[in-house]
């Protein structure tokens, strides 16, 4: 008889936390599951860890693999898989007892693809009372629903994850999804091209994961200090969207509305100015047509309009702080963030951008 879930988990130097996140999946209520944790090189004791569990519970499954990242744990995790359903989790969250049954009992009872659900901000650095934070809730139709179904939705932040998600396996072989081989965003283009081609998927309106942010060694922990990943994770999702032909309708447009979000993203994360001046020579290069098809595509930002029509990376500052000022009135907070951050540097920026400022 098939097991009904088959759990991933990669893991890397996560034995601060570790045991909370198995005990909260070996004691999981639906009891037909397998554990399996991928160990991505750990220089911790993670790995016995692991073992020391797999000596109580005949589910857990170890898998080793050098450090190739997360992404290459999981793949290899499920090509272990053996569940009906399958889910990616992180070694350093841990989840409600009954997500795994009631996701299970959900996508048995309706048919979908893909069940997915909410989630609680978690830290150990905040005082006792204030550890968990609850996400808002997702406006997501109410039934089966597709990709399309979303209309103008913006909870991408729901969208781009795969751990608050329970996949069809048949669903995910037969697209031949798996995730990218890269250090940082390698879970983005396969839960972008997953919800894209599901055409059932049916959204229970609770928090069952408790999302850890406080981690330094997590996988995903140092995922935004390489802001060039931001625009190739978004052309491999425009490129796979397109191949498959789903780059059209309310994907294209909320694909659109993701990466101007993630471009914009990379331009307001704390920079030095060469990390500023590398990330705007590489948004630019790969602006039209690799991210957008068109400039209408960027939208009314001025931050895109500026990445676009700037002729160089001086010309890139000088319309951006120009246009902060233009702004000033109406978003004050925003427009001293920018003048503060690029004062930084000021000093090293060309003296005529200097004198246009001063005419």
């Amino acid at each position: 008889m098939q097991i009904a879930v088959s759990v991933v988990v990669p893991v890397y130097n996560a034995s601060r936390y570790l045991n909370q996140c198995i005990d909260s999946l070996i004691n999981q209520s639906l009891k037909d599951v397998e554990f399996i944790f991928v160990d991505d090189g750990s220089t911790d004791n993670s790995i016995d860890i692991i073992k020391q569990y797999q000596e109580k519970d005949d589910r857990i499954f170890l898998l080793q693999q050098e450090n190739l990242y997360a992404g290459v744990a999981r793949n290899n995790g499920m090509e272990k898989a053996t569940g009906k359903y399958i889910i990616f989790l992180d070694s350093d969250d841990f989840f409600d007892l009954n997500m795994l049954r009631d996701a299970y009992i959900c996508a048995e009872k309706h048919q979908v693809e893909i069940v997915l659900w909410g989630y609680r901000l978690f830290s150990d650095s905040l005082q006792e009372n204030k550890k968990m934070k609850l996400i808002r809730d997702y406006h997501y139709p109410k039934g089966i629903f597709s990709a399309e179904d979303l209309g103008d939705n913006k909870n991408y932040l729901c969208y781009d994850v795969p751990w608050n998600k329970l996949f069809l396996r048949e669903f995910v072989d037969f697209h031949h999804l798996r995730f990218e081989a890269v250090k940082k965003s390698n879970d983005t283009y396969f839960t972008h091209m997953a919800m894209a081609l599901a055409s059932k998927l049916y959204y229970i309106d609770k928090k069952y994961v408790n999302y850890r942010t406080d981690n330094p060694s997590s996988l995903q922990g140092m995922r935004n200090t390489d802001r060039r990943c931001f625009i190739d994770r978004c052309v491999s999702i425009k490129k796979g969207l397109t191949e498959t032909g789903k780059y059209n309708g309310a994907v294209r447009q909320f694909e659109v509305r993701y990466t101007q979000a993630k471009v914009k993203k990379g331009i307001s994360t704390p920079f030095t100015k060469e990390e500023l001046e590398d990330y705007y020579t590489y948004a630019k290069k790969h602006l039209i047509p690799d991210l957008f098809d068109s400039p209408a595509d960027l939208g009314d930002d001025y931050t895109m309009k500026n990445i676009y029509e700037s002729s160089d990376f001086s010309d890139f500052l000088c319309r951006q702080l120009q246009a902060e000022k233009d702004d000033k009135k109406n978003n004050y907070v925003m427009a001293t963030s920018w003048e503060v951050r690029v004062g930084r540097f000021i000093l090293t920026v060309p003296k005529a951008i200097i004198r246009h400022f001063k005419g």
